[in-house]
């Protein structure tokens, strides 16, 4: 830590990619309450840019227990995700929350809440790991009332609260829309999907089937149509 005050520091995680970059974070008081800061470091310890503030509240409210996990595969090498303890929105029952970074350290998005069920049941003590497709999430729950419980999550690098890819138990039966590698991309990605299953031999696995698959922005915009016909 870059403090130069007599702040304390503590409960630190630390996450190192594919090629030896390494990423520190930790509890922070220099600025009055307990923030999450982190550094990351080039293979040899040479610090990278300076100490960053990961939470993004600007209140007084404390952030607790970071964990993080760095993408340790060819398709996103880097990238990684811290998540938290935050208090922000309630005085008795904190939340999980999380931030994604591109390998550069650049905030890949912001802020957002892990355990988007409506509900806060003081979620404590998040762990986490990822790959390039997914992100898995591990915490304790108190949820009902009978001491405390252990709950996961799997979501997508791009889950948004409201949706994630990785909801595998919610998809419709019969057809498969897989997660996009590589992602974030440039210039191209692969999108694999399968239609349903067919019950005429002579078909082969599949029966066919009228495909629509449309590329969509942030904001709901269609992008592209990539497929609208027969398959």
């Amino acid at each position: 830590n870059d403090d130069t005050v007599t702040a304390m520091q503590q409960n630190l995680a630390v996450a190192m990619d594919m090629v030896g970059n390494f990423t520190v974070v930790w509890e922070d008081f220099r600025n009055g309450n307990s923030d999450i800061y982190c550094q990351q470091y080039s293979p040899n310890g040479t610090p990278i840019g300076t100490n960053k503030k990961v939470n993004n509240d600007v209140g007084s409210s404390h952030q607790w227990s970071p964990s993080i996990a760095a993408v340790r595969t060819i398709d996103s090498p880097g990238n990684f995700v811290i998540v938290w303890e935050d208090w922000r929105a309630q005085i008795n029952n904190p939340n999980i929350m999380g931030q994604r970074y591109f390998s550069n350290g650049i905030a890949n998005g912001t802020n957002f809440n892990l355990i988007s069920d409506g509900i806060n049941h003081g979620e404590v003590l998040p762990a986490v790991t990822a790959n390039n497709n997914k992100i898995f999430l591990a915490w304790s729950d108190n949820r009902r009332s009978k001491g405390w419980d252990i709950y996961t999550k799997t979501i997508g690098w791009i889950w948004n609260e409201t949706l994630s890819i990785y909801q595998e138990n919610n998809l419709p039966m019969g057809f498969s829309l897989s997660q996009n590698y590589p992602n974030p991309f440039n210039p191209a990605t692969r999108i694999q999907y399968q239609v349903s299953p067919g019950t005429q031999p002579q078909w082969g696995a599949g029966s066919n089937s009228y495909v629509t698959l449309k590329v969509y922005d942030v904001l709901g915009n269609e992008v592209a149509t990539l497929v609208d016909e027969y398959k």
